[in-house]
């Protein structure tokens, strides 16, 4: 328990010069910072209480209750025909918008605006399940459509169809299990969304709403309603109809699903409803709090001499973030007990440091790092840690009517901020079975074999680990799945599968990119399944795997034995298959955590057809390694391997602080004399020759700033085990 997070129900923002954002490095150095609002000492539930007081009207703003979370105008505006939905975010100085189309419910002719999945980015990130956390508003994550009136979901592409022949449409078992499932629920929900208000009561005492608003499809886009509750709405769908899917699709789905409730719990924390005072103390300490978690990223990141490509951006690492988290909230702690040592009153001490709003909104942003690591545990013990913020005893306002009423009114309030917590607790529990299950579809998928062409097997080796890894139940099948991902990706077929498929999606780049951007991965994939596995050290416990899982490791297993023994055979008999992730600067797909067996899959994006395969499959053009010193200016003057990459290092940053963007090319810096002319060591290809061995090594552009990515990949066997990464170290 924080002792130093007011537990009392004022608790709630003190609307103080101290949440004022931009004063926190201030407060965090240990200088107090100068109040600069005449109520600095006054909590939230105070200011509540002089505004009941004094006659003002206690109640909601009816635009504040119901907001758009894309365009931030009232919902009820979305209404009128001529309205647009547009964000207020620009990329490249053209505006993005939401692509939206027109459909009708197929169980309730219920009309309403579906938004298409796209805009998604991993300018925050990316977790080690492939997870995409995108920058801005603008992002539609999910490929699940929902009726807002009836609760109908289902993927985009199989819209009023069945998922197992997209030729018929649906059947009367699905419109039943619609309105005997999910058409209450749905209901409610979209009522508390809309923050509508019974404008009577009928004879049994229910509330009776404008039916014109109960037309939610006219003014409730796809984007307001959370993704999560649009999968959730489909699975069940899909269990109460006995529909039958393809293990490939319930795969994605539910992996989907998983993230859909991750983004939930590290959303920024939105309240309909809210009173306009409780909304501007929690916007200042929404403000304050990422300003001290800025500022900490860049310490940390300093203290651990890693090179700052943009100072400026956002932090996309969740190590560092709950690293930062925990450093505030220790910070606070030790600053607290000192000044209360030397006699200073404990509650004036907290107050002048964190708000209790202040802390609430740390607490909540804790527990989305924690879950994007896959601490679950931790995760749910920094929300109850947020709950007990807001947890206390209710002031008394005084013994007339009017201050009964005015307590009642705060109470609600705070009820609102506990229902927070409580809904960032349900989704972290689904969350956790969503994992489960698609770990169980992704290994009946390499199980069984029927769909096994739709999956990349060592992505979905690695991905079915660190589902398992994330669930915490089978630590001893998490560390054999990622040491059958690593066996995986060591087999030389696995380039010539990858080089295919990445020709396939990228069709347009050229043929040298493609494989920097193949060993690249390769790489990136290598280091976190390495990663991921030393996570596990400690918590293995030596027992046998259960059947199913034993069973898919061995048809894994069983594949890799046959290939090695085909390694010889001609490129032409090796047949691509479709990669297990997601290609997240277009559309995401979905991994997550298991118990049982699972098969990482990859399936078309929602509205594409599966993509038809090759004819023909590139060259092998991999490299032999050269004998002997290069005839290069660096081998000339004696060189070694390790001064030539810290000398491109040092001029590939020179290069991008001046340019703004990577080198396109190491030809570039010879061309622009950032590199001494004695260091020269690449050829006219482009590639990095080292002046030791001969080797040639493939420049990755991509990688500058990047602690887990190398600058330069070995072409073929290596040489040497040494690699340059882009955050400039030097490590086998």
């Amino acid at each position: 328990m924080r002792r130093w997070c007011w537990p009392f129900v004022a608790l709630l923002l003190l609307s103080a010069g101290t949440a004022v954002a931009g004063q926190g490095p201030d407060v965090i150095s240990g200088t107090s910072p100068q109040p600069t609002d005449p109520n600095h000492q006054k909590t939230m539930i105070d200011l509540l209480i002089e505004r009941g007081k004094s006659g003002q009207p206690m109640q909601v703003d009816p635009a504040q209750a119901s907001l758009c979370n894309v365009c931030g105008q009232p919902l009820f505006k979305h209404a009128d025909p001529e309205f647009r939905c547009v964000p207020d975010t620009k990329k490249n100085g053209q505006l993005q918008e939401i692509r939206e189309i027109d459909v009708t419910c197929p169980v309730c002719t219920a009309p309403f605006k579906a938004a298409q999945q796209g805009n998604i980015n991993i300018g925050e990130g990316e977790d080690r399940d492939f997870c995409p956390h995108s920058v801005g508003k603008i992002a539609v994550y999910s490929s699940v459509w929902m009726c807002p009136e009836c609760g109908y979901a289902a993927v985009g592409r199989f819209w009023g169809k069945r998922p197992d022949d997209l030729a018929k449409d649906i059947g009367p078992e699905t419109v039943s299990a619609v309105r005997e499932t999910l058409a209450a629920p749905t209901r409610k929900r979209m009522i508390e969304l809309a923050g509508l208000k019974p404008v009577k009561q009928n004879q049994d005492g229910e509330p009776v709403y404008d039916p014109q608003l109960l037309k939610f499809g006219t003014y409730i886009r796809q984007t307001q309603i959370p993704d999560w509750v649009k999968y959730d709405n489909a699975l069940k769908l899909i269990e109460a109809a006995k529909l039958k899917v393809p293990h490939t699709v319930l795969a994605k789905l539910e992996i989907e699903a998983a993230y859909a409730c991750r983004h939930f719990v590290c959303s920024e924390v939105s309240v309909s409803g809210m009173d306009p005072v409780l909304f501007d103390s929690l916007s200042k300490s929404i403000r304050k709090i990422n300003n001290f978690l800025a500022k900490e990223c860049i310490e940390l990141r300093l203290a651990r001499k890693e090179p700052l490509v943009d100072p400026n951006a956002v932090e996309s690492d969740p190590d560092i973030l709950e690293l930062a988290a925990q450093r505030i909230i220790e910070k606070g702690n030790q600053m607290v007990t000192r000044q209360v040592t030397e006699g200073q009153d404990q509650r004036t001490v907290e107050a002048s440091i964190f708000t209790a709003g202040d802390m609430f909104v740390l607490h909540l942003d804790h527990a989305g790092f924690l879950d994007r690591q896959g601490r679950y545990a931790d995760a749910v013990k920094a929300l109850e840690a947020a709950r007990q913020v807001i947890s206390g005893r209710t002031p008394n306002a005084g013994g007339s009517q009017a201050d009964k009423d005015l307590v009642g009114y705060i109470e609600r309030q705070v009820t609102k901020l506990r229902e927070v917590v409580d809904q960032r607790l349900t989704c972290l529990k689904m969350e956790r079975e969503h994992q489960y299950r698609a770990a169980d579809q992704l290994m009946q998928i390499l199980y069984f074999g029927s769909e096994s062409d739709r999956v990349e097997p060592a992505r979905t080796a690695y991905l079915i680990g660190e589902l398992l890894r994330r669930d915490g139940a089978e630590p001893d099948a998490a560390k054999a799945w990622f040491e059958a991902a690593l066996a995986l990706f060591k087999h030389p077929r696995w380039d010539r599968e990858a080089l295919a498929i990445a020709k396939r999606q990228l069709p347009k780049m050229d043929f040298s990119e493609l494989q920097d951007l193949v060993q690249s991965d390769r790489i990136k994939y290598q280091t976190w399944a390495q990663a991921q596995m030393r996570l596990l050290d400690g918590k293995t416990k030596g027992k046998g795997l259960s059947n199913n899982i034993q069973g898919a490791l061995d048809k894994v297993k069983g594949r890799l034995g046959a290939e090695t023994a085909d390694a010889g055979n001609s490129e032409a008999t090796a047949k691509p298959v479709t990669p297990a992730t997601p290609d997240t600067t277009t559309k995401p797909v979905t991994p997550e955590t298991p118990k049982g067996p699972a098969v990482a899959v990859k399936g078309p994006a929602p509205d594409d057809n599966p993509p038809v395969q090759p004819k023909t499959t590139p060259p092998d053009t991999t490299a032999k390694p050269a004998s002997g010193k290069p005839d290069t200016p660096a081998a000339r003057a004696g060189k070694t391997r390790d001064e030539v990459f810290a000398a491109y290092y040092q001029a590939l940053k020179k290069y991008q602080a001046e340019k703004g963007e990577p080198a396109p090319r190491l030809s570039a810096l010879s061309e622009g004399h950032y590199l001494d002319e004695t260091l020269l060591s690449h050829d006219a290809s482009g590639k990095l020759l080292c002046p030791e061995s001969g080797q040639a090594l493939l420049y990755s552009r991509t990688a500058l700033g990047s602690a887990d990515r190398p600058l330069f990949i070995p072409i073929g066997k290596s040489l040497n085990a040494k690699r340059l990464y882009g955050d400039g170290s030097i490590k086998e």
